[in-house]
């Protein structure tokens, strides 16, 4: 075949072959994208009791925040809050639990809103000094305690020396108080700042990212190991350094490398695991305290 005549016949098959698959993608396409949107629209429909006709972006907004909260490591926290606060049987589905949670949350947003208007009445720093030296000042400093913040400060006195100390508040969770993004020895982690039923802080846990069972030795243990150094910094070498495997490490328990105990203070360093994911943790707390 002559070569012109061979290109314009490549061309006009081209011409004749390109409409017809590209009507057929956009046909599957189509078919993809009506099976799937029914699918996110009844998923909503359920998850917030919206009957409404909204908007598919709306929805995939909505679904794109859901999954973010439920992939990070703060929704291990959400998650058991909303099993003791809801009971074991209830429904667990992550746009169920995020549900709660935004609800619960503008809540407690309106609470403090009410609460600041009326602390804040009179000029907000001497406010700020008043309840830290009411609090901080006269509370019995410890090498256990999260910097200078002394266990049994209440938890508004708490909050105001965690944002004048790192320059990050602290989201209140009614029993405890979260903080998503924190460094802690070199690593990023999650803190978690707990508090007695009178209000008193007794207790707080640090949790680095998780990570996949095979990350165990290279990642998890060394950051376990950062962890231990940063205690033995203020606490001295551990009481106790059990030697912890792979099987030894359950979902929602410790599995201790270190302890520290000087009464009424104890210390922990070890592993967990949440989701088929294994992470490194710190727990230090002062016994006798509910």
């Amino acid at each position: 075949m002559h070569p012109i005549i061979k290109t314009f016949y490549l061309i006009v098959s081209a011409a004749l072959f390109l409409p017809c698959r590209a009507a057929l993608d956009s046909a599957e396409m189509e078919l993809f994208y009506i099976q799937h949107e029914q699918k996110y629209r009844k998923e909503y429909c359920d998850c917030t009791g919206d009957t409404a006709e909204t908007n598919i972006r709306k929805i995939i907004a909505w679904r794109r925040h859901i999954n973010e909260i439920a992939e990070s490591p703060a929704y291990r926290y959400l998650l058991r809050d909303y099993l003791r606060i809801m009971g074991p049987d209830s429904d667990t589905r992550p746009c169920i639990v995020v549900k709660w949670q935004d609800e619960r949350m503008k809540k407690l947003a309106m609470e403090d809103e009410t609460a600041n208007k009326q602390i804040h009445g009179a000029d907000d720093m001497m406010v700020d000094s008043m309840i830290i030296s009411e609090e901080a000042d006269h509370r019995p400093s410890s090498p256990f305690d999260f910097g200078r913040i002394p266990f049994g400060t209440r938890k508004a006195a708490f909050i105001r020396l965690f944002k004048r100390e790192y320059g990050v508040t602290p989201q209140d969770r009614e029993t405890y108080c979260l903080v998503p993004d924190f460094s802690f020895a070199g690593d990023a982690c999650m803190a978690a700042f707990h508090f007695s039923k009178n209000g008193l802080y007794y207790k707080y846990e640090i949790e680095g990212i998780d990570y996949h069972p095979d990350s165990l030795n290279y990642v998890i243990r060394p950051q376990a190991g950062r962890m231990v150094e940063e205690l033995e910094k203020r606490l001295g070498p551990p009481d106790h350094r059990p030697r912890v495997g792979y099987f030894d490490i359950k979902p929602g328990q410790l599995a201790p490398i270190a302890r520290w105990y000087q009464k009424p203070y104890i210390a922990f360093v070890g592993f967990s695991a949440d989701r088929h994911r294994y992470y490194a943790k710190t727990i230090v707390y002062k016994e006798g305290v509910e």
